[in-house]
This record gives C-alpha cells, structure tokens and sequence, in this order.
C-alpha cells in the first residue's frame, strides 16, 4: 500500500512475523536489504527488499531472535538467541548455511555491538558481558612515512674531511653564521677529526633510529670547534 497524501501513512508493511520483531539490522554491502529476527512465537530471520516490500527469504533459527549485527568485512550475519540456549550464531549469508554457534551466556542475549574495526562483537545479555573475536582479524597498525627531514642527514655518506668542511660552511651560510663578505671560516683540524671519528663510530655501534638524536648533539659540537675571525 502506498500513499502520497498523508505523512502518517505506511508505505509498506512487512507482516510476515507470527510474534513480536526483536531485532532489525541495515545491511552494510546492499543498501535495500533490511534483516528482522522475531521472537519466541516465530523464531525466524527474515530478509527484505525495502523498496518493493517484498520478503526475499526466511530462516527458522530454533530458538527466538534477539538482535542480529552485519559482518562489515564479509558476507556473514550474527544472531543472537534466548531460550533455549542463548547462544550467538554466525550465519553465511545468502546461503544462510550456519559456520559456529558460540556459547557461554546464561541468560537471553538482549543486545551486541561490534567494534570499530569490525572484527570483534560484545554482546550483552541480563548478568553479564562477553567479547567475541569472531569477524575478523585486525589489521596492524602501519607506520606513517617521516616527512621532515633530519639535521646532517647526509653526514653518514661523508667520505672525508673536506667534504665535511663543505658542508659546515654551507651550513653557517644558511644559518647566517658569516657576518660578513671578509670574514673566514678557521677550523681547528685536529679537534674536528677527533670528533668526526667519535660520530661515526657511534653509528657503526648504536641503531639507525638514534642517528637523528646523535646528529643533534654533533651539530652543537661543531658549533664550538667553528672559530670566526674578522
């Protein structure tokens, strides 16, 4: 029945349940196939095609529905039940081929809710709540690539003093260490070779994430060997 007339009037009416609707669930890959479970008088899932109103299947699951939750990552449905067992079920969906029942709940299993990820259900029922890692397995968390870049990040290709000479003075440059067009750079030679050693026999010992922190406290070493005249 449609109607265009009034805002009270239903469109369709899905009727087909023989006692109370318990529970309703979208589904999350058909936007237009709604999932109810009826209860102890039915004891029936049952799929809808909302804009036509018309039933697509129905399953006797044995025992009233509860509440009924989508698989977001698979085509999988979970019910969960009252007496007799108050068990949770995994269904196949279309098939409606049942994979595992899951026990453990003493009374009738009123509600579930399923994680952020998708990949575990906590249901809950009137004395107690469990956890079920049974939709999946998280992904693990990956790494976000480095963006800034790190200070003397070339230093570990220096292949001798020179080259480290070069880089110093490029460096002040953009640091505005050189007052003037007449000031000169004097580097004590001997301290610098020392410390150069020093740094890259730290690296050849300590692990590759610590160069960045060792690289720092290299910078402020220069710093002091670096002697400006005028």
């Amino acid at each position: 029945m449609t109607s265009t007339n009034s805002a009270n009037q239903w469109i369709h009416c899905l009727e087909d349940h023989r006692a109370a609707v318990k529970a309703l669930s979208w589904c999350p890959f058909q936007s237009n196939l709604l999932a109810s479970g009826g209860g102890v008088g039915d004891q029936c899932i049952k799929f809808w095609i909302t804009n036509t109103g018309s039933r697509l299947n129905s399953v006797n699951t044995g025992s009233q529905v509860c509440c009924l939750l989508w698989n977001k990552h698979e085509h999988e449905l979970m019910s969960s039940h009252g007496f007799n067992d108050n068990q949770l079920t995994l269904w196949k969906y279309p098939s409606m081929v049942k994979i595992i029942d899951l026990y453990g709940h003493t009374s009738r299993v009123l509600h579930m809710a399923q994680s952020p990820d998708g990949c575990t259900v906590a249901s809950a029922a009137a004395n107690e709540t469990l956890l079920w890692n049974v939709l999946g397995t998280p992904k693990l968390a990956v790494n976000a690539p480095k963006t800034k870049p790190e200070p003397f990040v070339n230093l570990a290709h220096i292949r001798n003093v020179k080259e480290l000479n070069v880089l110093i003075y490029k460096r002040s440059r953009t640091e505005n260490c050189i007052p003037s067009n007449s000031a000169k750079i004097e580097l004590n030679r001997q301290t610098l070779i020392q410390v150069s050693k020093l740094y890259f026999w730290v690296i050849l010992i300590f692990n590759s994430k610590r160069i960045s922190l060792i690289s720092s406290l290299f910078q402020s070493l220069l710093k002091q060997v670096i002697v400006l005249k005028l």
